[in-house]
């Protein structure tokens, strides 16, 4: 049956990583207090849905994300925006139309409870690396006060660098700023709204530009557009004509959602639903025109974006569940990690130093994915500065590996032109000697010691016939032994000359120092030749030899048993 099928495939699925927690509700926010301290907020809505509504913390420690730590429940509405202040004190939550400050402090080891033999385990909230508690209290519920920004409902919100001011869209179109921590209406008020829900709202570095992007269809001169904070007027709309003119009437259901300004402030980010399939654009701050093509990063649409606060990288979350971590400069996909949730991502937010991305789901499940291994501490507006410092320092590292393959390269080249050099002779016109590498001799040894031998021998057989004038033999040539400059393998306690032939002119170089083979007249030095066995004595008693005259036919020919005279030859 289906109900068989699915059980046994749930069964079949692998149990998750270490990094994906399921936290017992679907997830629409999530937020981190600092590089380690997650946080994800979610429910169910009406108590009728038996799931609560809550914000949670999490610790990740670049391997484990943990099981929520201390939570905060919302009452009957659930959380669907998250946003932490620049100086990161206190957290924003977003309902529906209305909004609740919380405050973030430290809970220091000394004021952290343990348990003991006479106490029971103390509530989490009391060992959470931080408390979350209210701002404001209502008297009457005791629950945070909430103050009501729209009648319609907070689709996102973004600080200004400064945490001065607070800009919220709305899903009627309209993009909002609130004075911080007041939150009264700003005296500005932007000129025009989006023709459908606001999905993403971000400020530019210096404070001065407001960029939104909104999920009606492109079309008519719609876009992205860009607001001057100070007097609120339209700067401009983010178009590609361009593409516009290649799509034609044909493309239809494009949208723009989500976006984010680089921390140098000289481009921008804004996600891309064309045709069902996720793009990454890329706009010029000084002119708001494309820089390139849109890039695709995932055949499916974007459900979330994140934009790393150092500037390097920008993850995506698209309907499937996949996360895609995709370069910031070049807009190619570096990381993708499929399946990371069972259904389409919701949410999604770097640290504050951009080494890992946070995401999740409607599936209750939330993933850190580490985008660098390289943690660090600064958190806040001191993201984009370390960010410089590290993309300094991965360039200073790479120029060093490079140095150092360099010098091995350069110094194992040299080792081998070495070795060849004393192999074959420093140049074309030198002598040669070449090395025989496993005995650690030279050839040119070998043939002064086989001319040693053989004048010695002459010598020998000269002193036979001297005619008696007492002069003394020639002597002998030593040039053969080991000298006290010489580097090479010397056997001290050998004979270099253990050998000598005594059959026949012609000495062969390598029967100096080799072992005699049974073919060989070879006999140690001071030994006379071995005397014949007795079986070749009585051999040559029994059989005559045969005259060496009487096996020459006069043709210069040797003639075989059988041919023709042999007979009488013998």
């Amino acid at each position: 049956s289906p109900h068989t099928r699915a059980r046994d495939a749930m069964a079949r699925r692998k149990p998750p990583a270490p990094n994906v927690k399921k936290f017992g509700a679907p997830l629409y926010a999530s937020a981190w207090i600092d590089d380690r301290v997650a946080l994800v907020a979610g429910g169910g809505g009406k108590k009728s849905s038996g799931i609560p509504n809550r914000v949670m913390q999490a610790s990740f420690d670049s391997v484990e994300l943990t099981e929520p730590l201390a939570s905060v429940h919302t009452d009957e509405t659930a959380p669907q925006v998250l946003c932490a202040h620049p100086y990161g004190a206190e957290l924003l939550v977003a309902f529906s139309g209305d909004v609740a400050v919380y405050v973030v402090t430290a809970n220091d080891a000394s004021t952290q409870l343990a348990e003991t033999e006479e106490s029971d385990a103390p509530p989490p909230e009391a060992s959470a690396p931080y408390r979350i508690s209210p701002r404001d209290l209502d008297e009457s519920s005791g629950a945070a006060t909430r103050v009501t920004l729209a009648t319609c409902d907070v689709k996102c919100a973004a600080f200004s660098p400064d945490g001065a001011s607070l800009a919220v869209g709305l899903e009627s179109g309209e993009v909002r700023l609130f004075a911080w921590p007041t939150l009264e209406p700003s005296g500005t008020r932007l000129d025009g709204s989006h023709a459908d829900a606001v999905n993403g709202v971000a400020f530019s570095p210096d404070g001065t530009s407001l960029l939104s992007t909104s999920s009606e269809t492109v079309k008519d001169g719609r876009g992205p557009a860009v607001w001057n904070v100070s007097t609120g007027a339209k700067i401009a709309t983010l178009v590609d004509e361009t593409r516009e003119k290649a799509a034609g009437k044909a493309r239809f259901g494009r949208q723009y959602r989500f976006c984010g300004f680089a921390p140098c402030g000289s481009f921008a980010l804004v996600g891309l639903n064309d045709g069902g399939e996720g793009h990454v654009c890329k706009w010029a701050c000084d002119t708001w025109k494309p820089r390139g093509k849109p890039q695709r990063v995932t055949r499916e649409p974007l459900s979330a974006m994140a934009f790393d606060p150092t500037g390097r990288t920008v993850a995506c979350g698209d309907s499937e569940g996949h996360v895609m971590i995709v370069d910031a400069k070049t807009l190619a996909t570096k990381k993708t990690i499929k399946g990371a949730h069972m259904i389409f991502v919701t949410t999604m937010a770097y640290s504050p130093d951009g080494c890992v991305v946070l995401s999740g789901s409607a599936d209750a499940s939330a993933c850190c994915t580490v985008v660098s291994r390289k943690r660090g501490t600064n958190g806040g507006r001191a993201g984009a500065s370390s960010g410089a410092w590290g993309d300094v320092a991965e360039k200073a590292y790479a120029l060093l590996v490079a140095a150092v393959l360099a010098w091995l390269f350069f110094t194992v080249g040299r080792l081998a032109v070495r070795l060849q050099t004393a192999a074959t002779g420093p140049g074309p016109d030198a002598n040669v000697e070449r090395i025989d590498m496993l005995a650690g001799l030279k050839y040119g040894d070998i043939k002064r010691l086989a001319a040693d031998v053989r004048r010695r021998r002459e010598a020998g057989a000269g002193a036979g016939d001297d005619d008696g004038d007492g002069a003394p033999p020639p002597k002998a040539d030593e040039s053969h032994k080991p000298q006290t400059e010489d580097t090479e393998r010397v056997f001290a306690d050998e004979d270099p000359t253990p050998y000598e032939c005594v059959d026949g002119e012609n000495i062969r170089c390598e029967d100096v120092l080799t072992e005699p083979a049974a073919w060989e007249m070879r006999v140690k030095k001071g030994e006379s030749p071995p005397p014949p066995s007795s079986r070749e004595a009585a051999r040559a008693a029994t059989f005559e030899s045969v005259p060496s005259d009487a096996m020459n036919t006069g043709d210069g020919r040797s003639p075989g048993l059988g041919a023709p005279g042999w007979r009488d030859e013998l």
